[in-house]
């Protein structure tokens, strides 16, 4: 394997491969739910309103 690698050079190579995971595993859940369910109310996250039989209400 060679000599050993520093220890500040293994942190990064550790949290590089962490953010890695991470972002991974955010895309997975971002495909698995980015869709509208089912009677789910749609919020707009620039107003924070959504829309209902009324007209659009607010959430602020």
């Amino acid at each position: 394997r060679g000599a050993p690698r520093p220890a500040m050079e293994e942190l990064e190579e550790r949290l590089r491969r962490s953010n890695a995971r991470f972002v991974d595993s955010l895309q997975r859940i971002i495909e698995k739910y980015n869709y509208p369910f089912e009677d789910d109310i749609l919020v707009s996250m620039e107003s924070l309103t959504y829309d209902t039989p009324i007209g659009k209400n607010s959430l602020k």
